[in-house]
């Protein structure tokens, strides 16, 4: 009678198990565990690890591809083109504000009001007399004026002597210098730079003989320009002082500009044109101001050709002729004399 104990009983099954390795376990053998292992204390805690929370990190669309490791030059680039890429992003509130503010831009340059120096600041500027068919065209740059053209019916005139200079000022007359009952015109522009030297453009119109004058006389600030003048001055009449003080006989130097007074004249418009011609009246009044000047005058040359200047002035005022020093002191040119068929 053979005894089975449990140890045979178990020593078989491992026997058995040992001639299978390297085969495949059929279904039908239950491999039954040698003992059991029991853990105690952390029972209750323990999970098994499934793969499905780690899967829902990973998006759908994820890629996940080997690549060797990058040296440090080639992450330093990709640092740097991450960073200019940045500053190319635009958010969604961007891309809707965008077109409103390139919008209203627009209408704002649309219809903002433009200053009037801004719109003289470059281009052509013309400045026209009503009744009169004259025109005077400028060239304008930035800061001063470029060319300048007077435009006529019996032709054009380029003014050489106004190039690069600013118009600070022009007069206008209006009287009747021929025989007919129409008005005619004596238009005076001043043309100056920064210092204030420049020159003057005296442009007359006479109707009857259908003829434009032009002359020009050169401009030089002096010590009237400084002086509050209030004198009973004519309609038809302009004042025009000189550059320089008349040369006259036996007198030292000639003053210039700034530091003298020098001479008045009468300027109107005559049927050969612009022309100086005696008021009586304006000498009267300037006779006692220049009087008051000469006897102030601390050098004596200068308070020698006041003295002359004061005789011109006094015989001015009394209708008779004016000296051939003070005369020669005029400089009045003719540029241009235009005429045309009505």
């Amino acid at each position: 009678m053979q005894v089975k104990t449990k140890f045979t009983k178990y020593s078989k099954k491992i026997h058995n198990q040992t001639n299978n390795l390297g085969k495949k376990p059929s279904t039908e053998e239950i491999i039954e565990p040698i003992g059991k292992l029991k853990i105690t204390g952390i029972g209750k805690k323990f999970k098994k690890l499934s793969p499905k929370p780690i899967l829902k990190r990973v998006p759908r669309k994820a890629k996940i591809k080997n690549s060797p490791a990058k040296s440090w030059k080639e992450r330093r680039a990709f640092a740097k083109r991450t960073q200019k890429l940045k500053k190319f992003v635009v958010t969604p509130l961007a891309r809707f504000l965008l077109p409103l503010v390139f919008i209203v831009g627009l209408l704002i340059i649309r219809f903002a009001t433009i200053p009037e120096r801004a719109a003289d600041s470059a281009g052509v500027k013309t400045l026209e007399v009503p009744g009169f068919p004259i025109s005077v065209v400028f060239d304008k740059k930035l800061d001063s004026l470029g060319t300048t053209w007077i435009k006529t019916p019996g032709g054009v005139c380029h003014i050489e002597d106004t190039d690069e200079l600013n118009l600070t000022s022009e007069e206008m007359k209006f009287l009747h210098a021929d025989l007919d009952n129409k008005k005619d015109l004596l238009w005076r522009l001043n043309f100056t730079n920064k210092d204030g030297i420049g020159v003057t453009l005296w442009i007359g119109m006479t109707t009857e003989s259908s003829k434009i004058y032009i002359c020009k006389t050169p401009i030089v600030p002096s010590r009237w320009h400084a002086l509050p003048l209030k004198l009973d001055i004519p309609e038809k009449i302009s004042l025009y002082f000189s550059p320089t003080t008349p040369i006259y006989e036996n007198s030292a130097r000639q003053y210039i500009g700034r530091e003298a007074y020098t001479f008045l004249y009468t300027i109107t418009l005559t049927q050969d044109g612009p022309a100086f011609v005696p008021v009586p009246s304006v000498y009267k009044a300037i006779f006692p101001v220049f009087t008051e000047i000469l006897m102030h005058e601390p050098i004596a040359e200068k308070r020698a050709v006041y003295k002359k200047m004061q005789a011109d002035f006094s015989r001015l005022s009394k209708g008779y002729p004016l000296s051939i020093a003070a005369y020669k002191n005029i400089r009045m040119e003719t540029v241009e004399v235009m005429s045309w068929k009505n």
